[in-house]
């Protein structure tokens, strides 16, 4: 497990896979994921830190072959913001759409709080499947609260949604077996 303790800016990458415990204040800074590990998982154990980014967002995970999972420590809150004033790339380039966004299959667990202020757009965006299996996530978006291209599968948790479009959404459409919502559990 490899722990980073924040006190400033700064712009924290994770290339490899394992254990990462991340907490403190991380102002005008984001946590970056890039790891090409194909065998392994990317796990962030989130230990009360707060991260603000006004011109990405404050969690990207760029690449994760076989999924990253959020971990939030019990007892305590994490804050992830980022800022209506980020700017989008005018020359088509692919930009981060949400304050938690990944290009991966994405998996939230635990039984601490993560509050999401999404102002620029969506608030947790995967391109693949996300899963939340626990924790207490309030999510407070400019758009969709929580969006999973192929699928969203919730288990456990508590799960407070203030958003400007839809709460919950999938978008694929073409693929068999894939664009649900499956809730077995939470609240």
């Amino acid at each position: 497990c490899i722990a980073y303790a924040f006190t400033y800016a700064c712009f924290v990458t994770v290339s490899g896979s394992g254990t990462f415990s991340l907490t403190g204040t991380l102002s005008e800074g984001k946590i970056y994921v890039n790891c090409n590990d194909e065998e392994k998982k990317v796990k962030l154990y989130l230990d009360g830190v707060t991260i603000s980014c006004s011109d990405d967002a404050p969690l990207f995970i760029e690449n994760s072959p076989k999924e990253t999972i959020l971990i939030l420590a019990e007892g305590k809150v994490n804050t992830l913001s980022d800022s209506a004033d980020r700017v989008v790339p005018d020359d088509g380039s692919e930009y981060a759409t949400a304050a938690v966004y990944s290009k991966g299959d994405l998996q939230i667990e635990g039984s601490g709080t993560l509050n999401i202020n999404a102002n620029f757009n969506k608030g947790i965006f995967s391109k693949n499947d996300i899963d939340i299996r626990g924790g207490k996530i309030n999510i407070t978006s400019a758009d969709d609260a929580i969006r999973g291209k192929d699928s969203v599968e919730i288990s456990d948790g508590e799960i407070k949604i203030t958003s400007g479009g839809d709460g919950i959404r999938t978008s694929e459409e073409l693929e068999e077996d894939k664009g649900s919502i499956l809730i077995t559990g939470g609240n």
